[in-house]
């Protein structure tokens, strides 16, 4: 089982891999291909942005003493 941050960094280097898969597909002129990674992309980010709104700013919210309502 992944920790927190650990768990974000993966996040982040999938979401990394998605933008230069997305890219590569770009630059050579693959339409299908670019608009899949795009896709995927969008999906990725959104579900991780949830996460860390969900989990993540109000973990650290209260461990700095700021109480969000």
């Amino acid at each position: 089982m992944q920790t927190i941050s650990q768990a974000i960094v993966t996040d982040h280097e999938e979401i990394f891999q998605y933008y230069s898969a997305y890219r590569k597909a770009h630059l050579d002129g693959d339409v299908d291909k670019a608009t899949r990674f795009a896709n995927q992309l969008r999906w990725e980010v959104a579900r991780h942005s949830a996460g860390e709104e969900i989990v993540v700013y109000p973990w650290v919210s209260q461990a700095v003493g700021f109480l969000t309502c």
